[in-house]
């Protein structure tokens, strides 16, 4: 059972639904939909499949709620899509049919977005069931007369031929994490289940957003089992490559990161899964474009109070920060001194006063003494009498 304590250092996680697992049992049926060989003992460190757990069991319950589809009807229809990684679509809708008795005329729609879901949860990409009426079929666009391997294959063949445009010389900087991205270029990193999504970095008028695709554990079953994931394996292998290049492992800026998202248990505890991170731009087709794009960030001039005491990697002059903190420190300085100064010369003022009233009473003294003065002077030598 997961209790508070247990989950402590995840984050949030939307309220639980109905149809999700209360047991080690109920989330390992629930994972063995989409790996059948999973074993009792692959649930040692369960944290890692709570949020997998959790988008899968919301996403059947949603389906319930607002298709009145029986939860236990849905696990059935993933299985057997999941069974059918070669078969066409048009006989793979068929078996999602045969699960179900419709018996109203919305009976395809419910077919289509059953199917559409299955679909997203077993390959983590927002695959399109129907073809578009107006214009031409998308990359993302299951065809009834093709496989969904062939779907996820066209997908990442047309993204590798973009990627390589970006013919590049030398090597990834080495400072290039995660944790450097969002310390000195206040850029925020956004979990995403969608895969295609992946290292994508959106602007808005405060801050730029990265995307990373959260389910790392996923990615990891799937690639223990390459015969059977709907994603290649080179995909799957790189993903893990860009994984481990900006969230280096023993890396105390890396898990004070983490652990401020929730994502210590889920995602860094899976460590590099028996991959090497390359820093060859030739060794990444998918995501190179996208690498190269958070490499150049990494030029820009460090902002918040990171520019204080950071250079940028393009303009390296430390002229500027040398100035600030020259600068800084004398007007610190000066202060200080001008402070000193004004207490002083607060304190020489009353002294001088004080003298001065000194002065005036011994003269007054001294005139008073003399009689013929006394009587010229009454109203000074009448108060000092």
């Amino acid at each position: 059972m997961f209790t508070a304590s247990r989950l402590r250092g995840l984050r949030a996680l939307p309220v639980a639904s109905e149809s999700f697992p209360d047991t080690t049992s109920g989330r390992l049926d629930l994972l063995r939909l989409f790996w059948s060989d999973l074993l009792p003992s692959d649930m040692v460190q369960e944290p890692q499949y709570m949020y997998f757990v959790h988008y899968v069991s919301s996403a059947i319950a949603d389906s319930e709620n607002r298709l009145g589809l029986p939860s236990d009807k849905t696990k059935v229809a993933i299985k057997s899509v999941v069974n059918s990684r070669n078969k066409l679509r048009m006989h793979v809708g068929d078996i999602v049919r045969a699960h179900f008795s419709f018996d109203n005329p919305a009976a395809e729609d419910a077919t289509r977005h059953v199917l559409q879901m299955i679909v997203r949860l077993w390959t983590m990409l927002d695959i399109q069931i129907e073809m578009p009426r107006y214009q031409a079929p998308g990359l993302l666009v299951w065809l009834e007369d093709e496989s969904i391997t062939a779907v996820t294959e066209r997908f990442f063949s047309q993204k590798a031929q973009t990627d390589q445009l970006f013919d590049l010389s030398g090597t990834v900087d080495p400072d290039l994490t995660a944790a450097r991205l969002v310390l000195d270029h206040n850029i925020r990193i956004i979990w995403t289940s969608n895969l295609a999504e992946h290292l994508s970095m959106n602007w808005t008028r405060k801050r730029r957003m990265l995307k990373i695709f959260e389910h790392k554990i996923w990615a990891h079953r799937h690639l223990t089992a390459p015969g059977q994931s709907p994603i290649p394996a080179d995909v799957l292998d790189e993903l893990m490559g860009t994984y481990n290049l900006l969230f280096p492992m023993f890396n105390r800026a890396t898990e004070s990161l983490l652990e401020k998202d929730g994502m210590i248990e889920s995602f860094y505890s899976l460590g590099t899964c028996g991959k090497v991170p390359s820093r060859n731009w030739s060794d990444y087709k998918y995501w190179r474009k996208a690498l190269h794009q958070l490499s150049e960030v990494l030029d820009e001039p460090p902002r918040g109070m990171q520019q204080f005491w950071r250079t940028s990697k393009k303009d390296p002059n430390l002229l500027n920060v040398v100035l600030f903190w020259i600068s800084g420190v004398m007007v610190a300085i000066l202060t200080i001194v001008s402070s000193v100064c004004g207490v002083l010369s607060v304190q020489y003022a009353i002294e001088s006063r004080d003298i001065g009233r000194s002065q005036l009473e011994l003269a007054v003294s001294q005139a008073c003494a003399d009689s013929d003065l006394a009587e010229k002077l009454p109203q000074y030598c009448h108060q000092s009498k």
